[in-house]
């Protein structure tokens, strides 16, 4: 996002219509309105930093500038400027850094469309809490009646429920501390507006809150919960058990 239009913003310099309209772009963007908040409150912090400060006096100042000496104004003042544009840089850039590890995606990514919300499409028939992944498929297929995937062997993550619709099915996972809930459906075309990173034999397209691949069968999977970096390494563990099918 521009920077620059963010502060035209916050600084009431956009026309009425175009600040509706960044209004908007925010109220479906999360990066782009953390942005703007961590902008606003920055320079929120700033101004009050500069406000707690005391007045100074400003008549030696004068009388130094009508009688100057040794010293000039400049010469004492000049180091404590420089330090609060050396302290302003400093909050910028850590800002950004926060502002980079709380939303790792690159911000281009978008949400989850609602159509990857697979969960949506068919009213829960069933529901299990278990960790065994045997067990898990065995209470899906009582009632989902086409073929869908058995997880097991992921490394680092283990099962703790499943859930199914009549036209979707979902599997429980928790890795590494987090918990993410792992969708799939028989169905294409829903996540191509994901960012694509190849990885193996898959393609994963990652949304600000997700990640999902194409399958074999035509099933679509997505990935919800966690972290991002947890979401892209379980995807890249569930990917390699969703080739194969019950």
């Amino acid at each position: 996002m521009n920077n620059q239009r963010i502060q035209d913003f916050l600084n009431n310099r956009l026309s009425p219509a175009e600040s509706e309209k960044f209004k908007e772009e925010m109220s479906h963007n999360p990066n782009l309105q953390n942005e703007t908040e961590a902008l606003q409150a920055f320079r929120q912090a700033v101004r009050s930093a500069g406000l707690a400060e005391p007045v100074p006096n400003l008549q030696p100042m004068l009388a130094e500038i009508a009688r100057p000496t040794r010293t000039s104004w400049f010469q004492k003042f000049a180091p404590a400027a420089v330090a609060c544009v050396a302290i302003f840089g400093i909050g910028i850039a850590i800002n950004r850094a926060v502002t980079d590890q709380t939303n790792p995606i690159v911000a281009s990514a978008k949400p989850l469309p609602e159509a990857a919300h697979l969960y949506k499409k068919s009213p829960q028939i069933m529901s299990w809490q278990g960790s065994d992944p045997n067990e898990a498929a065995a209470h899906i297929a009582k009632k989902f009646k086409q073929p869908f995937p058995t997880l097991i062997n992921m490394t680092g993550a283990e099962i703790t429920g499943a859930e199914c619709g009549h036209c979707w099915i979902a599997y429980d996972l928790k890795h590494n501390g987090q918990a993410y809930t792992l969708y799939g459906r028989k169905e294409s075309g829903n996540i191509d507006q994901g960012t694509p990173q190849p990885y193996g034999n898959h393609m994963l397209y990652k949304f600000q809150d997700g990640i999902g691949w194409y399958d074999k069968g035509g099933m679509t999977y997505v990935l919800v919960g966690g972290t991002a970096e947890g979401r892209f390494a379980l995807a890249c563990k569930a990917s390699k058990c969703t080739t194969k099918l019950n």
